[in-house]
C-alpha cells in the first residue's frame, strides 16, 4: 500500500516547473505540491488511490510534457495519463507508479523513472 510519494527530479529546472497532487482512500485531494514535498500521509494507514502530475503555470523558460501511469494491487494498470489528468482507481491501492516529464523542446526521447515504494508502505518513496 502506497500512503505517500515524493518526486525527485533529477535537474534544477524540471524540479523549479514540475507540481503534482493525490487522491487519499478517504477522498482527500491534496492540494498541487512543489516537486520535494511529501504527497499523502504517512503511518495513517490511508492509501492513496489516485495522483496527478503537470508543470506549474507561469513557470518561464522551458516547457514540459508529463506522462505518468500507476500499476495496483490487483495488477491493474491506469494511464498513461498527461499534464493534470488524473490517474487512479476508485478502490484498488496503489503498488507503483512511473513518470516522466520532458521539456518539449528536447529532441531525445522523454526519460523515464519507475518509482516503487517502500515494502512497509509508511515512508515516501522518490
Amino acid at each position: 500500500m502506497v500512503e505517500a510519494f515524493t518526486i525527485l527530479p533529477r535537474h534544477e529546472r524540471a524540479a523549479a516547473a514540475i507540481e503534482y497532487k493525490g487522491l487519499s482512500a478517504n477522498g482527500v485531494e491534496t492540494a498541487w505540491l512543489a516537486a520535494g514535498s511529501v504527497c499523502g500521509t504517512t503511518g495513517r494507514n490511508t492509501p492513496l488511490l489516485g495522483f496527478a502530475v503537470r508543470q506549474k503555470a507561469g513557470v518561464a523558460g522551458a516547457r514540459f510534457d508529463c506522462e505518468y501511469s500507476g500499476s495496483f494491487e490487483s495488477g491493474a494498470v491506469s494511464g498513461p495519463a498527461r499534464n493534470g489528468a488524473p490517474c487512479g482507481s476508485v478502490s484498488d491501492t496503489p503498488r507503483s507508479k512511473a513518470f516522466s516529464c520532458a521539456s518539449s523542446a528536447a529532441p531525445a526521447p522523454p526519460h523515464r523513472e519507475l518509482i516503487e515504494p517502500d515494502l512497509d508502505g509508511k515512508r515516501s518513496f522518490a
